[in-house]
């Protein structure tokens, strides 16, 4: 087929999964592909299977040198080869890389951790909690996850802000993601070895 059929099912695959898939893909604001957090994923009952059959069509893009129609985010690339960021600065890093840059995230922003929280208007708003949302059309009220335990009664004060940040970032970039890339990981050595 020189590569026409097989082509445009590696670039459509890609491209369709967030929106055939609201609970398992999102976009970033860069456009690249990414999990959902675990929260969502796990309302889908067959989630590490999908993850992996995904991880196997992704692997066989590789072997028949096809593009996908979205790059991954880089955040998730670095899970499945196990490169996981683990400081506040390689998190913000992340996070920036697959911000929009018409519409940053204030958690990126070095001014965050220097600033008092007052100086943002961020002072008494937040605690050690993540909201998780997504947009897909059963979207009802947001998983709320607690970064600590009893973080919904933690507040966020600019003592702490660097851990809260830290924990917060983290679960965004790397725990909520690490069981969707271990089935997807397996996916891609089902095809390519490993």
């Amino acid at each position: 087929d020189c590569g026409g059929p097989r082509r445009n099912f590696f670039s459509e695959f890609a491209v369709q999964l967030p929106c055939e898939e609201p609970l398992l893909w999102r976009t970033t604001g860069k456009g690249s592909l990414e999990p959902t957090a675990s929260v969502l994923s796990a309302r889908v009952g067959n989630s590490a299977a999908l993850y992996r059959a995904c991880g196997r069509v992704f692997g066989l893009a590789i072997t028949n040198k096809c593009k996908l129609g979205r790059p991954i985010a880089h955040s998730f690339a670095r899970l499945l080869v196990g490169d996981e960021p683990t400081n506040v600065q390689e998190l913000q890093a992340e996070l920036n890389r697959e911000s929009s840059e018409s519409a940053p995230d204030f958690r990126g922003s070095a001014a965050l951790l220097q600033q008092p929280l007052a100086t943002s208007g961020l002072d008494d708003l937040l605690c050690f909690t993540r909201q998780v949302t997504y947009s897909g059309a059963e979207a009802d009220a947001p998983p709320e996850v607690e970064l600590t335990p009893g973080g919904g009664g933690t507040a966020v004060t600019d003592e702490n802000k660097e851990e809260w940040l830290t924990r917060l970032l983290h679960h965004k970039l790397v725990e909520s993601l690490r069981p969707a890339a271990e089935a997807f990981r397996e996916g891609m050595v089902d095809v390519l070895g490993g």
